[in-house]
C-alpha cells in the first residue's frame, strides 16, 4: 500500500484519512515523515472539529527527536523553556530536578520547597512497586458506598467481567491484576 499511497496527492491521502481507510498513526509508514506532518496539519485545519487550533507557528525542525518515541500523530515540535529546581535531599543525596514549563515562578517556587525539605532533614523514602499503573478513579457519596464497590471488585468471580471490559478499551493495555484502594474515592 505504501507505494500506492505515496503517489497520491495530499488531498487524496486526506480523503483516505477521512473515510478511515488510513489511520493518522500509519502515515509515517506510507509517506516521508515531513510530508506526514504536512498532511496531518492540513487535515486538522480543515476539520469541522477544529476550533481555532492554530498550529502554523509550530516547528517540525526537531521531528526526528520525537518520532516513534513519545508522541503519536505528530503535527510538529514545540520547545519549552527548561529550568532546574532544587537541589532536594532524598535519602541523603542531593538531586536537581529539571522542569519544562511556561508557568512563571514555578521553578522558583519548587526550589523554595526543595530548600525547605532540605533544611528540615530531607525526604526518606522507599519504593515498594516498580511499574506503571492506569486506574479509573471513582467518587462515591460515602465510604460505605465505596466499600461496597471494593467488595464487588475483590470478588474473584467478577475479575473475568472486568478483564473483558478493560481489555476492549485498548489494543495494548491488558488487565493483569486488581488492587482497589478506597476512601470516599475508589481507584
Amino acid at each position: 500500500m505504501s507505494n500506492t499511497v505515496e503517489s497520491l496527492s495530499n488531498e487524496q491521502i486526506q480523503d483516505l484519512l477521512r473515510c478511515k481507510k488510513l489511520r493518522h498513526y500509519d502515515l509515517e509508514k506510507v509517506v516521508e515523515a515531513k510530508r506526514a506532518i504536512e498532511i496531518r496539519r492540513d487535515f486538522l485545519l480543515k476539520s469541522p472539529t477544529n476550533t481555532n487550533c492554530a498550529i502554523d507557528h509550530v516547528s517540525d525542525e526537531f521531528y526526528e527527536t520525537a518520532k516513534g518515541t513519545c508522541c503519536e500523530n505528530i503535527v510538529g515540535f514545540m520547545p519549552l523553556p527548561l529550568g532546574v529546581a532544587g537541589p532536594i535531599l532524598v535519602n541523603g543525596e542531593l538531586y536537581n530536578i529539571p522542569i519544562a514549563t511556561t508557568e512563571g515562578a514555578l521553578v522558583a517556587s519548587l526550589s523554595r520547597g526543595c530548600r525547605a525539605v532540605r533544611e528540615s532533614g530531607g525526604v526518606k523514602c522507599v519504593s515498594t512497586y516498580f511499574g506503571m499503573t492506569r486506574a479509573p478513579l471513582l467518587k462515591f457519596s460515602s465510604v460505605r458506598a465505596a466499600r461496597a464497590a471494593v467488595q464487588w471488585l475483590e470478588n474473584t468471580e467478577n475479575f473475568p467481567k472486568l478483564t473483558d471490559v478493560f481489555d476492549c478499551t485498548s489494543r495494548y493495555a491488558k488487565l493483569q491484576s486488581l488492587v482497589p484502594k478506597q476512601g470516599t474515592w475508589c481507584f
